[in-house]
């Protein structure tokens, strides 16, 4: 059997802040960073991975988005 072919997944932002902020990242992410790059958003998951030892609340806390991409 195949295998399906991977979307790429773009690491745009680090999150930096606890976790209610990250409307903010998000925000920026997409209304902002995606339009002016050289990408467009392929329909597939987008991918959040947070470290081990992440604390949601805490002011340094930090987390990696990834978001599936094409070249426009």
């Amino acid at each position: 059997m195949a295998a399906a072919p991977a979307t790429p997944l773009l690491q745009t932002n680090i999150h930096n802040g606890p976790l209610p902020d990250l409307h903010k990242t998000l925000k920026y992410t997409w209304g902002s960073w995606l339009p002016k790059s050289k990408y467009e958003y392929a329909p597939s998951p987008e991918l959040v991975i947070y470290p081990e030892n992440y604390v949601a609340c805490e002011v340094d806390a930090q987390l990696r988005l990834y978001v599936p991409v094409q070249r426009e």
